[in-house]
């Protein structure tokens, strides 16, 4: 009985300390203004849920890439830290050499 209570005590501690995205939520000011916006519109589309936000570093730079679920591929947008699209051309390089630095936006 004991071990039910217990097990029960930590599901709901779990729940209780789940965090949940904020729908109008102010996107983090230490992001591109580009991409603060973006985050604002994807905030207003039902289709961007489960979207996440990742930041990489190559080549000297930074990127950003929004993969959204219903999207096929795993860099279909990405972008420099200037909101440029990312050059396909380069993408084996980038595949090979690439540091993912971490996730910047989750949408849930």
């Amino acid at each position: 009985m004991k071990k039910y209570v217990f097990i029960m005590l930590l599901l709901i501690g779990f729940a209780a300390c789940s965090k949940k995205n904020d729908p109008d939520a102010r996107p983090p000011k230490d992001l591109p203004v580009w991409l603060q916006v973006r985050i604002t519109e994807m905030q207003k589309d039902p289709k961007s849920k489960g979207a996440v936000i990742e930041k990489y570093y190559w080549n000297n730079a930074v990127y950003y890439n929004i993969r959204l679920i219903y999207m096929s591929c795993m860099l279909c947008e990405l972008r420099d830290a200037d909101g440029t699209a990312f050059d396909k051309t380069l993408m084996a390089d980038f595949a090979a050499h690439h540091q993912r630095i971490g996730t910047v936006w989750t949408f849930e």
